[in-house]
């Protein structure tokens, strides 16, 4: 089941903030690679206002610069394909390569018994093929416990 409005979503447990302000001050970016195929064509519509809210909700929780790349269509950004990571690189990053070795990627669907799928596992595979290294993955679990 999906949350529908803002006040439906929470924090996966009281230590991401600590967690992800310290990946920032060890000189981290921090960005969320999403899939949001039902925003569609509608930028503005319903759903991308309740995506866009959730992220600034984050963002504000954080108080660190927080980016996102989200996929709204079916196309070659979507996850697990590695394009999402080519554009944050281009768009984000100014052309800058990420150090993969100092790099991991936290998802939730990683092909365990009641994931969505494992989407998130095979695109840190994916991006670690396309750029010539190896991307960490961390479930939820892992990363803040």
């Amino acid at each position: 089941v999906f949350p529908t409005s803002l006040s439906q979503y929470a924090l996966w447990s009281g230590g991401v903030l600590a967690e992800l302000r310290a990946a920032h001050a060890a000189g981290c970016k921090l960005v969320i690679f999403s899939n949001q195929g039902g925003i569609k064509g509608a930028h503005e519509g319903k759903t991308a206002a309740r995506v866009k809210g959730v992220i600034d909700w984050v963002a504000e929780e954080l108080g660190v610069p927080l980016f996102a790349c989200i996929a709204t269509q079916k196309s070659e950004y979507r996850k697990p394909g590695a394009p999402m990571w080519g554009l944050m690189l281009r768009e984000l990053n100014g052309g800058v390569q990420a150090h993969l070795a100092a790099s991991s990627y936290t998802g939730d669907a990683a092909g365990r018994p009641g994931d969505i799928g494992d989407s998130d596992r095979d695109f840190a595979a994916a991006v670690g093929a396309a750029h010539g290294g190896s991307l960490a993955f961390r479930t939820p679990e892992e990363a803040f416990g």
